[in-house]
């Protein structure tokens, strides 16, 4: 929650929460044909380039979007 206040104080951000049942501790960002996954507490990134993987993700969020607050 403090993250998401955090990010709706900036410019051209918009920030939604889902049930914190969900919680994914992981980033994951999504540009071009690529999905990065940041695990923070490991210091590990995985980067995958695949058109299908990508295409993919982007419709994981936006269910994800249009379920959260």
């Amino acid at each position: 929650i403090k993250r998401s206040r955090e990010l709706k104080k900036l410019k051209l951000t918009e920030a939604r929460l889902i049930g914190t049942k969900y919680v994914i501790p992981i980033s994951i960002w999504l540009y071009n044909n690529k999905v990065a996954f940041m695990l923070w507490e490991s210091e590990t990134g995985i980067l995958i380039e695949n058109k299908g993987t990508a295409d993919t993700f982007k419709n994981y969020f936006k269910v994800l979007w249009s379920a959260s607050k």
